[in-house]
């Protein structure tokens, strides 16, 4: 009759079990903030790549249109305190209401031309709780008050030389080389909706010549339009300070 061996295997004791749990969490702890940065890394990465392909497009665009940028209407914004046209502020609205169907403006109009799909235009960071309604309507261009993406787009805002050729846009007013397009949009103005793309603290700016870049922000709130400022001329602030990281 055959013979049962008695098994030596032990078992975990409770302290050792609470060792191997404290280094597991020890571990969780250490690989967690790891993972966040990695996955702020890469939506950054996707963010630039994005404001790369819109500057990308501008000159799709501008070689098809006799070297022009792509601009908004011509015609004044309603409601405004002064006369002033679409095409003349820069702005990251993309698309107007209206009667029978809805107008794109400012870089949005690329997406009218089929140079960049409604993606393109907003941020995978974009804390704006309003994105992805506005990311639908650039879609399916079922527009309520007006559509507003995750990039600023300069327009003909700050060009000394007062026309759309890429070639010949001057200098602002601070006398430096017009260099920046497009940007990171982030906003706490008072009335408006906030938007801040990677919390604020960095801003991809694209360039005339085609180039695209990340940058830290050298101060608080550099490129932020800001609880009281005036839109307008904080604005032209900000198109200055994204010349100045070019020049």
């Amino acid at each position: 009759m055959p013979t049962r061996t008695k098994s030596t295997r032990r078992a975990f004791t409770l302290i050792e079990l609470l060792v191997v749990i404290s280094i597991i969490s020890l571990l969780v702890s250490i690989l967690l903030p790891s993972l966040a940065r990695a996955k702020d890394l890469a939506r950054e990465a996707t963010c630039l790549t994005r404001v790369s392909g819109q500057v990308k497009a501008v000159h799709l665009y501008a070689a098809e249109n006799n070297s022009n940028i792509p601009t908004g209407p011509t015609s004044n914004i309603p409601f405004f305190p002064f006369p002033v046209r679409y095409c003349d502020l820069a702005s990251n609205q993309i698309l107007l209401t209206g009667t029978p169907s809805v107008a794109y403006t400012s870089h949005g109009v690329l997406m009218g031309k089929d140079c960049l799909s409604a993606e393109m235009m907003f941020c995978p960071d974009d804390d704006s709780e309003h994105a992805e309604g506005e990311l639908e309507e650039a879609k399916t261009l079922v527009v309520n008050f007006g559509t507003f993406c995750s990039y600023i787009y300069r327009q003909l805002d700050e060009v000394g030389s007062g026309t759309a050729n890429l070639d010949n846009l001057g200098k602002n007013t601070n006398g430096d080389r017009v260099s920046a397009l497009i940007f990171d949009a982030n906003s706490r103005l008072n009335g408006q909706p906030i938007r801040f793309n990677h919390r604020g603290e960095k801003i991809n700016i694209a360039f005339v010549d085609g180039s695209a870049n990340t940058y830290e922000e050298q101060e608080k709130d550099e490129f932020f339009l800001r609880e009281n400022d005036n839109p307008v001329t904080r604005m032209d602030e900000l198109l200055q300070a994204a010349d100045k990281r070019r020049q």
